[in-house]
């Protein structure tokens, strides 16, 4: 019993804008948590860290942690942002990265 189910383009709309609000809201959410925004900071220091080939600062101790070495993609999309003079704040371009789901 194999029944083939087509959705109008109006359901399909209603699908698309539901899932836009779910995930906006799970990551307003996530983003939102005590822990994550007081380290909001020291993330953005170590994209760039990692962009600029620099150790990364952590607890006020310089480490290279290999690891993280191999993330390019955010802290190049972060410096590219700089170039272009895309937002003000490099914690504006991070949040940006973030939403777009590249992280």
């Amino acid at each position: 019993m194999n029944q083939s189910v087509s959705l109008r383009p109006a359901e399909w709309v209603i699908g698309i804008l539901a899932a836009i609000f779910f995930s906006t809201s799970v990551y307003y959410a996530s983003s939102e948590l005590a822990g994550r925004r007081a380290h909001r900071e020291e993330s953005v220091q170590h994209q760039l860290a990692i962009a600029r080939r620099q150790p990364m600062i952590i607890d006020g101790t310089p480490s290279d942690i290999s690891e993280y070495r191999s993330r390019v993609l955010v802290p190049y999309t972060l410096v590219l942002m700089d170039r272009l003079h895309v937002f003000q704040a490099n914690r504006q371009r991070y949040m940006a990265v973030r939403l777009q789901g590249i992280s």
